[in-house]
């Protein structure tokens, strides 16, 4: 299991799986600094290429929404050797509680197998394989990652990082805290409806895709929101009460409706139409 995560002991194992928490999951309604939101597009490294993208855009984000640097992160140097088709990275893991992640882009697919902890072995570089991996670290303090391929791998600037799993635990324990105003009433997926007393102006970010078909009343009131990361659904408040509802309507559904019953009806007029000429 992912280090941090906590084994969920009442579900029993099956099929050599089991159930874990994670105790660093934030709630799906989070209040902000409101001055985080408006001077900084929280994520901006979405837009980024490059091996640190990943890592930077999370960072980002939870200074964001921390109001302050989460420093969450930190570099992790590694020693690479390559022979035969296999280039490997040796990494000294920091001391402390720590997980340690690599990213290591390519140029175009090439089909290569990667190993990153003991006794797994996956594709990598082909459609739908990861970017960002888990790295196992192994007793001695150090780890390693394997990748193979066919003749030379278009790989390039790899990147490996350690996320600190006690700050971690610190930032996300404080976002609670800030977000205790924000009441979540219901949540089924097309509906929200959030309840929120805050003291001061901030911004509440709601852990669901930003997209048109959203409709959002704030007090009664139709609103527009922003995006978070460039993903997430993002309003800014007040200081006070307020009753926030969204209702998710998906976009072109009724004039795609009108569209397929005028489409049925012609057709049903052209064969009335068929019959009755080939009657005649």
């Amino acid at each position: 299991a992912l280090p941090g995560l906590v084994e969920v002991e009442e579900i029993k194992e099956r099929n050599h799986k089991s159930v874990y928490y994670n105790p660093y999951a934030l709630p799906a309604a989070v209040l902000f600094p409101r001055e985080e939101a408006a001077g900084n597009d929280a994520g901006t490294a979405v837009g980024r290429s490059g091996a640190d993208a990943p890592f930077m855009t999370l960072e980002e984000m939870y200074s964001a929404l921390y109001g302050a640097p989460a420093e969450l992160f930190v570099p992790v140097e590694a020693q690479e050797t390559s022979a035969d088709g296999r280039t490997t990275w040796t990494l000294n893991a920091p001391e402390g509680n720590y997980a340690l992640y690599g990213n290591i882009p390519w140029e175009e697919p090439f089909e290569g197998k990667l190993s990153a902890r003991e006794g797994e072995r996956y594709g990598y570089g082909v459609w739908l394989s990861p970017s960002v991996f888990w790295i196992e670290e192994r007793g001695d303090g150090q780890a390693a990652v394997t990748l193979e391929a066919r003749g030379r791998a278009p790989i390039s600037d790899p990147r490996f990082y350690a996320l600190s799993l006690d700050r971690l635990g610190e930032v996300t324990q404080s976002i609670r805290r800030q977000s205790a105003g924000a009441e979540v009433l219901t949540w089924d997926g097309r509906r929200i409806h959030v309840k929120v007393q805050t003291d001061s102006p901030c911004s509440l970010l709601l852990s669901a895709a930003a997209s048109p078909g959203w409709e959002i009343l704030v007090n009664g009131q139709r609103a527009e929101a922003g995006k978070f990361g460039k993903c997430l659904l993002c309003l800014p408040l007040e200081e006070g009460t307020w009753d926030v509802v969204l209702q998710y309507r998906t976009p072109g559904l009724v004039p795609g409706a009108a569209l397929t019953a005028l489409g049925i009806l012609l057709c049903a007029l052209y064969v009335v139409r068929a019959r009755r000429c080939k009657g005649s």
